[in-house]
């Protein structure tokens, strides 16, 4: 048997703090989580991709020509709204998302890992920006493939989501 002796706690050389590369290593692995939890639920597609597009065409076509006049004065009005309300959508289920780890105890067992303590809320906010973009992109494609004039894509799609 060997003799182990025992440092003193102040003696001892620890590190402290995790570095900026495993950090990022660790945010990646939660947000690789955070979307394999997605992909399980096919409620949460249908809530950030179909749901806005039904309610653009279901606003467009009922209430188009009654408030404008007709669709394509509608649709600048529309369109925002819809993306807001999808905004908000997610960041409710981000929310809840957060909620349902802390209540399951998840959050608990995360904090007594070696890993960075960033990362779980940085790995689903990065989550959620990968659904924010998933959620938009049928807007932004149809913005840029209705106009004919290709030089005008881009700025007719870009001032109608931020104006």
């Amino acid at each position: 048997m060997t003799n182990t002796t025992i440092i003193p706690i102040a003696e001892r050389k620890l590190k402290n703090r995790i570095g900026v590369g495993t950090t990022l290593r660790n945010t990646c692995t939660f947000a690789y989580r955070a979307l394999l939890k997605m992909s399980k639920n096919p409620e949460i597609f249908v809530d950030f991709v179909v749901l806005p597009v039904m309610f653009t065409l279901l606003f467009t076509f009922l209430f188009g020509g009654a408030i404008s006049g007709n669709i394509p004065n509608y649709l600048p009005i529309v369109i925002p709204g819809v993306l807001l309300m999808s905004s908000f959508t997610n960041c409710t289920t981000a929310g809840s998302k957060l909620r349902e780890d802390v209540d399951k105890g998840t959050t608990s067992r995360f904090k007594s890992m070696p890993i960075a303590r960033i990362a779980p809320l940085a790995g689903s906010l990065i989550a959620d920006l990968v659904r924010y973009v998933m959620g938009e992109l049928p807007f932004l494609l149809r913005d840029i493939f209705s106009v004919t004039d290709p030089k005008q894509a881009f700025p007719r799609s870009f001032s109608a989501y931020f104006s």
